[in-house]
Parts: structure tokens; sequence; C-alpha cells
């Protein structure tokens, strides 16, 4: 039998929220975890709606049987629980001191670390899912988009799993509206993959900046928008997440 539904304050959930992972708090994200009103006002209070579900997704049973509900909070250390409250209180929050501590000693005092081979120059977006660097690739002598997942999601075997699935499912697609995968690396303790960097920024971004765009500018970009789908669709890959922050633009294209 379903228990009723707790009254909480949003104080209260914001103190659930920052509180460490006691048997008291556990109790109480148990309880909101069922609870659908509550779900929707922590989303509120600590990040967006997609950002949760991702999380959720990535934490699910894989091919392997590894139940990250419950396996993953087990091997997760103090530091990455701290890690998981941080990001809960504000998703996109990642500072450069922040992602820093991700990274290893830069080899150059310009660059702000290294990740695998790529000397990382700065932070460019983050999410609930992780965050992406601009770095340069001194093999090939060329800028590209590393992009890290999330330290507490590095703790669970399924999480990290689904990212390297999806990974190389994104990169068996060819297409000049996508954006191509170069690497992918997931042996270490923070799996990355590396993309092209697309210099001309976000659809977001433009919009933040010019506002609203000629009815022609509308149809190219969703043209080219359409194409790039269509392309993942012919793979048996559905986006789930189509909107202008995650629409790029490549600059000198038209």
């Amino acid at each position: 039998m379903n228990q009723p539904c707790k009254s909480y304050s949003d104080d209260q959930l914001w103190r659930i929220l920052q509180a460490d992972d006691g048997e008291d708090n556990q109790v109480s994200a148990n309880h909101l975890a069922e609870c659908p009103h509550r779900q929707a006002r922590l989303e509120r209070i600590a990040g967006e709606p997609d950002q949760w579900r991702d999380i959720h997704d990535s934490l699910q049973v894989d091919d392997e049987g590894d139940v990250a509900g419950s396996s993953a909070l087990e091997k997760q250390t103090p530091e990455t629980r701290s890690w998981r409250r941080e990001r809960w209180k504000s998703p996109n929050a990642w500072t450069e001191s922040m992602a820093k501590s991700l990274l290893t000693a830069a080899s150059h005092p310009e660059m702000l670390g290294r990740i695998g081979r790529y000397d990382v120059e700065r932070l460019i977006g983050s999410g609930g899912m992780g965050v992406v660097f601009k770095a340069y690739d001194p093999e090939l002598h060329r800028p590209v988009a590393v992009k890290l997942l999330a330290p507490y999601l590095a703790s669970s075997g399924s999480a990290r799993n689904r990212f390297a699935r999806e990974a190389r499912a994104a990169a068996a697609v060819v297409d000049d509206h996508v954006v191509p995968i170069h690497n992918v690396e997931t042996d270490g303790e923070h799996p990355f993959l590396v993309m092209k960097f697309i210099a001309g920024g976000s659809l977001q971004q433009r919009l933040d900046r010019e506002g609203p765009l000629e009815v022609c500018e509308v149809l190219r970009i969703g043209i080219h928008t359409a194409k790039g789908l269509a392309a993942a669709h012919a793979q048996g890959l559905i986006h789930r997440d189509v909107k202008p922050s995650n629409i790029l633009l490549d600059e000198g294209v038209d």
C-alpha cells in the first residue's frame, strides 16, 4: 500500500538536497522519489527536468545487470557523494576551478589542465551529465571538444557502460550535419569522448545574442537539423533532447 505523500516546504526540500547521505536523509530521498508532485518541485529547485531524466536513465540496470540505484551508492566514496550533492544543488553551476579538479596538471601555463593526450584550454559547457571542454590535440594539431562524464556517474558501472554504448553508436553516424566523434576513452577514472570543436557556438547562444531569427534562417537551420536527425534515425538512434542549446552552428557555413 502506498503511503500518503508527506508535505515538504521548499526550505525542507533544499535542506534534503544539501544534507549528507545519512539514514534519515535516505528515507526522505526514497519517499520523494516515489512522489511525482515532489519530484516536480525538486526539478524546479535543483535542475532541469531533462537533466534529472538523463541522470535517472544513466543509473538504470544495464546489460550486465548492474543495479546502480543500490550498488552505485555502495561504491561511492565520500568525495563522490560530495560531488553528487554539489551537482544536484545547481547542475549548471560548474566553475573552471571545479572542472580543473578532474584534470591532470597542465603541460603549459596557459592551459587549464590535461585529460589523456589532450591539452584542455577552457570550460565551454556543463549539465547534469558532465562537462565539456575546449581542448587541443597535439598529435593531430587541431582543436577539439572533450566531454567528461560527471564524477558521481563515473562511479556507476551502468552509467559508464551507457556512456560507452552511446558514444560508439553516435560515432557510427557519419553526416555533414552531425558533429563527428574522434575518440572515446572509458577505462580511466573519468570517461570522456572527443568531438570536433564547433566554433560558432549553439543556436541558443545566437538567440540570446541576436533575438528571434528571420524566417529564412529558421527554415535553413531547421532543414539542417532535420537532416542530422534523419542520419541518426537511420542508425537506430533517437536524440530525445532536441533544443537550441544542443544545436551547434559552425562558423562560415551558410
